[in-house]
């Protein structure tokens, strides 16, 4: 068995294994955690303690799903933007209202920023070849294509508007493309 990424591969960037194994044993024991971390800008930050919930890899990236002390609600951290991380003695409770498979189909990960907008797609293609992998492999399940004079059109009644289908787009060199905002 062998899995073959469709994308470039990315080294995947360097984890503290201190880091990792405080951070998977508050994970996995319900604990708090108190993190030092530092933004995408290389800005550290102040130590919080946060409430961790979930992992999540990305590509090459893996995340900490979490809450932090003074705030209701979900954020995630890049495990290797934390500098430093120390388990709290302090029972951490799942709150009510997570639901990791919700988060992840609202939240950044899609690349949608913070507000998620749906839209409808439409575009052109040429090529046989992408037209062959959207039916074994369709943006949703009421996808249609049609073809006509070796020009096929590929509607997407509903999808999630972020960066991802945009990098795709580009990728696959669609024409024409036009999307229509859903319910604002």
């Amino acid at each position: 068995v062998a899995v073959v990424p469709n994308q470039l591969r990315l080294i995947p960037p360097t984890i503290k294994p201190r880091v990792f194994n405080e951070v998977s044993q508050a994970l996995f024991e319900e604990k708090w955690l108190e993190v030092s971390y530092h933004n995408r800008n290389g800005e550290k930050k102040e130590k919080k303690l946060v409430n961790p919930l979930a992992i999540v890899q990305q590509g090459e990236c893996i995340y900490l799903v979490v809450q932090f002390e003074t705030y209701s609600n979900f954020r995630h951290l890049a495990i290797h933007r934390i500098d430093d991380a120390r388990k709290t003695e302090r029972l951490a409770q799942r709150p009510a209202d997570f639901h990791l498979k919700d988060y992840l189909r609202y939240q950044e990960f899609n690349y949608t920023g913070p507000v998620v907008s749906m839209v409808g797609l439409t575009f052109e293609t040429h090529n046989p070849v992408l037209v062959q992998r959207l039916n074994e492999t369709k943006l949703a399940i009421n996808q249609t294509i049609d073809e006509s004079n070796g020009i096929w059109t590929v509607n997407v009644p509903q999808i999630i508007d972020s960066e991802l289908l945009d990098r795709w787009l580009l990728a696959e060199r669609a024409e024409n493309v036009r999307k229509d905002v859903i319910g604002q």
